[in-house]
């Protein structure tokens, strides 16, 4: 059995380009994973079937979990027969923009590829995450990561800046889904330069510079989120950025004591809150 740690992610810009005749977007996007985990056990059976449990009652459909999806594909891709029976310890929010489904299709994957003594940045493990997820294949390799295409098109960005922020957590989750399908109702206009803009800007006040093309579609799908964002805004007087199609909130802080400070303000204002550091790879090995 192999047992790991499978991290988080913010997203530092989104840009939604042009809907696909896939049914997808072209985005472009910065993604960091974080420290913050869920932690994935995986073991082979020979039943030749997958099966995923979770500590959680949120847990999804079988055939629609990520992380069955995940040890599919890469049971297909690989030509192999095997089942695996999946354990799932939930950390990563539900629905926050986090990337709690694609952490753990990357942690089976990367658990698999570990069982059968496979490097995970092979050419057929990143065929098998891109398979289960938009994001999965950033999550797989960690760091800070550039993602193009309808997300499948992974970049790793050497020398990443070492970051710490805040997260604000909203009691109501997004659906990515529902997200996009507002998104796709609003008269948007793209500015195709911000995102350069941050690549140029990482390591000086990248805090000035990220932004995310579907904050208002966010807003407009969820009545609540715009009272979140208010409420963050007027806790610290600094706006937030939202991660992923949402719901989660987050700041880069300055150093350790900014971020406990930060954290402080608004967790004093009773909103859900916790400080995370940048992470330079996707999962850990117990």
């Amino acid at each position: 059995m192999v047992s790991l740690k499978a991290y988080a992610k913010l997203n530092l810009c989104l840009s939604v380009l042009k809907k696909r005749d896939d049914g997808f977007h072209d985005l472009k996007s910065l993604i960091q994973t974080v420290d913050v985990f869920d932690r994935v056990n995986v073991q082979i059976n020979n039943t030749g079937t997958v099966k995923v449990s979770m500590d959680t009652p949120d847990a999804i459909q079988m055939q629609k979990n990520s992380a069955y999806i995940a040890a599919k594909s890469f049971f297909e891709v690989l030509g192999l027969q095997d089942g695996a029976d999946i354990y799932i310890q939930k950390n990563i929010p539900f629905c926050s923009g986090m990337g709690g489904s694609s952490a753990d299709a990357s942690g089976v994957i990367a658990a698999l590829s570990a069982i059968y003594n496979i490097n995970h940045t092979d050419n057929r493990v990143r065929l098998a995450a891109s398979k289960t997820g938009s994001d999965t294949v950033a999550l797989l390799l960690g760091g800070l990561t550039k993602l193009t295409g309808k997300g499948d098109d992974v970049q790793m960005i050497d020398d990443a800046p070492k970051l710490i922020f805040v997260v604000a957590l909203n009691n109501e989750g997004a659906l990515t889904k529902t997200v996009f399908n507002q998104f796709d109702k609003l008269d948007g206009s793209f500015d195709h330069t911000r995102f350069d803009r941050v690549l140029e800007n990482l390591n000086k006040n990248v805090e000035n510079y990220i932004y995310n093309d579907l904050t208002e579609a966010c807003l407009a799908a969820y009545p609540s989120q715009k009272k979140f964002v208010k409420d963050c805004y007027n806790a610290v007087k600094k706006m937030p950025t939202m991660t992923g199609s949402g719901s989660a909130l987050f700041w880069i802080a300055k150093d350790e004591l900014d971020a406990q400070n930060l954290c402080r303000l608004i967790t004093k204002n009773k909103i859900k809150a916790f400080i995370c550091r940048s992470v330079p790879f996707g999962f850990k090995i117990f």
